[in-house]
């Protein structure tokens, strides 16, 4: 079952693109999917810790909040890039783009450094 919901999760994110260039958005979407992984993980060891703990139900649980927030990150880092891509742009050409993306990536480095020093997480990704 984990196998399906991995699936599912990766057919589900192909759909969306941040910002077109492959490479930019591979790189965002690697920061994402360790933050999504963050808050899932610390979701569903809650979850299990206060239910009798299912395999199957923890893993579906995992796999569709982690799907919901990396989708809502997205969304997130599509206006955060857009913004910063518009504002350098006329000053600094192709650079904005190179520009928008790494301002993009170390805010979400930032709030998963943060979200595993608050929840204690200490696995290695």
């Amino acid at each position: 079952m984990k196998t399906l919901f991995k699936l599912l999760h990766i057919f589900v994110l192909a759909m969306f693109v941040i910002n077109g260039n492959d490479i930019f958005d591979k790189v965002l979407s690697s920061v994402i999917a360790v933050i999504a992984y963050i808050y899932a993980f610390t979701l569903t060891r809650s979850l299990s810790d206060d239910l009798d703990y299912n395999s199957t139900l923890m893993s579906f649980v995992h796999w569709t909040v982690r799907t919901i927030i990396s989708i809502l990150m997205i969304f997130v880092s599509r206006i955060v890039y857009s913004n910063i891509f518009s504002s350098f742009e006329t000053s600094m050409g192709n650079g904005s783009g190179i520009l928008s993306i790494t301002i993009c990536v170390i805010i979400w480095i930032v709030i998963a450094e943060v979200l595993k020093s608050m929840t204690g997480l200490r696995k290695n990704y």
